[in-house]
């Protein structure tokens, strides 16, 4: 059993974290999905399968209600000068961070606000990190048809060797896996930390509110 002492360091230790990513997150170019390819983006609804709950608290976030929204701040057309783009709603460098960007059937569609994906990494293609997600080592081929229930019961006889296989295969895919603090603050901060010097001089706030340990 986790001691009290260690949840208590817990918060100290990712802030720890967060101080010593700032710069690393700053000095890197672009914005956190600037990084991700549209074309490997799945989609919340895909998530939303396995993971209602999550879906349902996602729903319920600043994520999901306020960054897009944002876009139709009074201000927003000044830092879409500041960028040279036209239409904040339409340009990468405005929706990489205030929505989700997805190549479907050929057609760039840009969904409102963060999602699964913003965080986690884009999932799909052949060598991305969903198909190993939903792998509990039992050799079921995940389709259309398969249900949540089946999920589980899988989920519930993988062996502890297999998920830690299974993480660090993740990993290696582009995950940034909840478990790992280190790479979701990473990802994080490369929105939060507005790592554009033209938007920053244009006066665009900085998440000066942002606490990663609330969502950790």
């Amino acid at each position: 059993m986790t001691s009290f002492a260690s949840c208590a360091r817990f918060p100290m230790i990712v802030a720890a974290i967060v101080v010593a990513l700032a710069p690393v997150a700053i000095s890197q170019t672009g914005f956190a999905q600037e990084r991700i390819d549209p074309a490997k983006v799945v989609g919340r609804a895909t998530c939303k399968k396995c993971h209602a709950a999550e879906q349902a608290a996602w729903e319920r976030s600043s994520h999901n209600l306020k960054a897009w929204k944002n876009l139709e701040h009074p201000n927003a057309k000044d830092f879409a000068k500041a960028l040279d783009v036209a239409d904040p709603k339409t340009a990468a460098a405005c929706t990489s961070c205030h929505g989700t960007r997805r190549r479907h059937e050929g057609q760039l569609v840009i969904a409102q606000g963060n999602s699964c994906e913003s965080c986690h990494g884009a999932a799909g293609g052949e060598q991305g990190w969903l198909n190993i997600h939903s792998d509990f080592g039992l050799g079921r081929k995940v389709t259309e048809t398969t249900t949540m229930a089946e999920l589980l019961a899988d989920r519930g006889q993988e062996s502890s060797g297999h998920r830690d296989a299974r993480d660090a295969a993740c990993d290696k895919a582009g995950m940034n896996r909840s478990g790992n603090a280190f790479r979701i603050a990473r990802n994080c901060l490369q929105c939060h930390s507005v790592p554009n010097e033209k938007l920053v001089a244009a006066g665009h706030p900085m998440s000066t509110r942002f606490e990663f340990v609330e969502w950790a």
